[in-house]
């Protein structure tokens, strides 16, 4: 645990901390007028951080020269602008629910020895190692097993985060699925498109949650961990 000075120029992130999260709480995440609360899965999972410390929270007026205030708004703008560079890659079958509980997935495949999947499931405090193989089969038609079953390995609609270092399963998954569906499954040049079953089976599980595609580990600490976790499980089948 660690004593923290937090500053923000947010009132809303500031109040909603201090205030109205034990509000929030009691009143099983829904508002006072019986909406749910929204970011609720962000909101939750900060709480949760922040009572391993002792933070005292300070509001500053914002672009008021504070000089690490203007830098954290630097970088804010910086990453605004790259996201707003890079197609999107949420499912598109889905709409927004942030009241929705948030699972981390890590899909990797090895064509190596015995072939496999691997996966790494996050959801809340439990993590699942999944693992399994098919024979014969193609790195790619192992990744897309790999993601479906970890889909359906949850319990409930969820928001997920599904993360591989594999770009045919990453823009498969957030991009080219759709396109493909629109042609009647075949590719740009007219061939039918490779897995197409697998695909399908897929996509009917995406449709169950609300899914963002993720190229390599992410930005949660144990992602780097976990990506290589799921890559040992492929390797052992």
């Amino acid at each position: 645990p660690c004593r923290v000075d937090l500053y923000t120029d947010s009132r809303y992130l500031q109040e909603g901390i201090t205030r109205y999260i034990p509000l929030w709480e009691r009143n099983d995440w829904l508002t006072r007028d019986g909406r749910p609360v929204k970011n609720r899965a962000l909101w939750r999972t900060l709480h949760r951080l922040a009572r391993m410390h002792r933070i005292t929270w300070h509001w500053l007026r914002g672009h008021d020269g504070h000089p690490l205030n203007e830098l954290a708004d630097r970088l804010a703008t910086a990453a605004r602008q790259r996201l707003a560079q890079e197609p999107a890659a949420e499912s598109p079958t889905q709409d927004a629910d942030d009241s929705l509980p948030t699972a981390l997935v890590y899909v990797k495949a090895s064509g190596r020895g015995a072939s496999g999947w691997g996966a790494v499931l996050r959801d809340g405090l439990q993590v699942r190692p999944l693992s399994g193989t098919a024979a014969p089969a193609t790195v790619n038609a192992l990744l897309i097993r790999g993601a479906t079953e970890a889909l359906r390995a949850l319990d409930g609609q969820h928001r997920v985060i599904l993360h591989s270092d594999a770009g045919y399963l990453v823009n498969g998954g957030a991009r080219w699925a759709a396109a493909w569906q629109a042609r009647g499954w075949l590719t740009k040049d007219g061939r039918p498109v490779a897995n197409r079953e697998l695909w399908e089976e897929l996509l009917a599980e995406a449709r169950r949650h609300r899914v963002t595609w993720v190229r390599g580990p992410g930005d949660a600490p144990t992602g780097p961990d976990d990506l290589a976790l799921a890559g040992k499980l492929a390797a052992r089948r």
